[in-house]
């Protein structure tokens, strides 16, 4: 998993400049938002099979739009 704090950084200073004020607290970027995403090394992705790296894909859809459930700090 690659944590995408560049994303999270880039959204929250384009919102206040935007006009959206950042409030104090904890602000959730997940892989909805772009937050979190998987890398597969460039060393080894030519040896990941094509149906596998499907799989994480639906999967990481699914963790997106909430059809696949995450459980937290467990």
């Amino acid at each position: 998993m690659l944590k995408r704090a560049d994303v999270a950084v880039y959204d929250l200073i384009k919102g206040e400049a935007e006009g959206n004020k950042i409030k104090p607290g904890a602000v959730a970027f997940g892989v909805k938002a772009g937050g979190v995403e998987l890398k597969i090394c460039d060393e080894v992705k030519d040896k990941v099979p094509a149906e596998i790296v499907a799989k994480l894909e639906e999967l990481r859809q699914g963790v997106a739009d909430g059809s696949v459930a995450v459980k937290l700090n467990q």
